[in-house]
């Protein structure tokens, strides 16, 4: 395999005099069969080069390799490596970063092989994070969506400890609060609850393992946040247009993004709904379309719109990587190809949005769902029926949507006293 990638006997004897020798084929194969390209793998081994030579002068066995080793390697190689593939000087602050790529494909890959043992952390509050997680995981049940939502603010609160020398330990009271403040953002009222549901659960958790004593008990107040107190922000239909309009759908790329915001525009699904969706999802002979939703956990069944239809149909014969294994329906460009995220789903959106020229202050996925909906009861539609398509479990999240019928509105207005205007 090395053959097909490095033809010149010089370069050949560079990789297989180096302690990798004898991995750099079944790296080359395992990295192919993921989707990788032989461009990609041509400068990975490169840069796989560079690392060999660093793991000969600071005399690194093998069964060694760590996390550690990557960012020890990127500094040497900032400062001191001078090969056959030298330094960029043309763009500094990316010295290091394809490196650190390629080592850490190469340790994923050991470690699948068995050569390399699978990183463990040496904090002990790492070690507190992971048993946590499994409590919630295992005793209270909770998703994996949303324990990574969490893992999120945790390891936001980890490393604020860290920047102050502190520890689960020797906090008190008075440094959770602060690390509260430093999380508040008027923009953006729901953080703080956020923040403070995982610190309520998290010390005491901490207090029941007898990790903290009952002295560190911060004030944990939550902004007082009124439910449906904001309008929904939604898009007009000339908006919603020019977003579609806007994708290229030449590339790959834009086939891809013009099937799924299109998926969004009509059936108003949740960004973390389409995530999910599998070509097995889709019936053709019914043309319905089965979604998994995310909040009730129940199955929805939509039926399959012609334009739909063919956006996906065009996606799937021109757009989707040929590479990918998975079975979800919208997978990423790059190897290697796994399933798209709710954050990839809003990068689109906000994409779609830019070259739109569409201002929004939201753009997210969720800003289509609130067009959907208020559009379906503009157009006379029952609130029933808009929690059906919707798949609304509680009567009173559809309601929210009846402040922008406007229409609807004035019927029920009264009057001003003195017959004022």
């Amino acid at each position: 395999m090395l053959n097909k990638f490095r033809t010149r006997a010089i370069g050949l004897r560079g990789y297989q005099s180096s302690a990798l020798s004898s991995h750099i084929n079944g790296y080359l194969c395992w990295m192919m069969d993921r989707g990788y390209s032989r461009i990609t793998l041509h400068g990975y081994l490169g840069h796989l080069r560079a690392f060999a030579s660093f793991q000969k002068a600071k005399r690194i066995e093998l069964a060694d390799l760590d996390n550690s080793h990557v960012a020890r390697f990127q500094q040497w190689y900032r400062r001191s490596y001078s090969g056959p593939f030298p330094r960029r000087k043309s763009h500094p602050k990316r010295i290091g970063k394809c490196q650190s790529a390629a080592v850490n494909s190469l340790l994923t890959y050991l470690r699948v092989r068995g050569l390399v043992p699978e990183q463990k952390s040496a904090d002990a509050g790492q070690f507190i994070l992971h048993e946590y997680f499994q409590f919630l995981r295992v005793h209270r049940g909770l998703s994996e969506a949303t324990i990574y939502n969490l893992r999120k603010i945790a390891k936001k609160f980890h490393g604020w400890l860290a920047d102050h020398s502190l520890d689960y330990t020797s906090m008190s009271g008075k440094d959770v609060e602060d690390f509260i403040l430093a999380c508040e953002n008027p923009s953006t009222p729901t953080v703080r609850q956020q923040v403070v549901g995982f610190l309520k659960g998290f010390l005491r958790f901490l207090r029941t393992k007898q990790i903290i004593g009952d002295g560190c008990r911060p004030f944990l107040p939550s902004r007082r946040h009124y439910k449906h107190a904001a309008l929904p922000t939604i898009l007009t239909e000339a908006d919603v247009q020019a977003t579609l309009k806007g994708v290229d759908r030449a590339t790959p790329n834009g086939k891809r993004d013009y099937a799924l915001l299109l998926m969004l525009k009509t059936y108003g699904l949740r960004g973390g709904e389409l995530t999910r969706l599998q070509l097995d999802d889709i019936n053709w002979r019914s043309q319905i379309i089965h979604v998994k939703q995310t909040k009730t956990r129940r199955n929805l069944d939509l039926p399959l719109v012609p334009s739909v239809s063919r956006a996906i149909i065009d996606y799937l014969r021109r757009g989707r990587p040929k590479r990918a294994k998975v079975r979800s329906l919208f997978v990423s460009t790059n190897a290697p190809y796994g399933p798209m995220t709710t954050a990839g789903i809003a990068r689109v959106v906000s994409k779609g949005f830019d070259c739109a020229n569409v201002k929004s202050a939201k753009r997210g996925s969720h800003i289509f769902r609130h067009t959907r909906a208020t559009n379906l009861l503009r157009n006379g539609k029952s609130l029933k029926t808009i929690g059906d398509i919707l798949g609304h479990r509680n009567p009173n999240s559809t309601f929210w949507y009846c402040k922008l019928a406007v229409s609807d509105l004035r019927q029920v207005a009264l009057e001003l006293p003195g017959g004022a205007q």
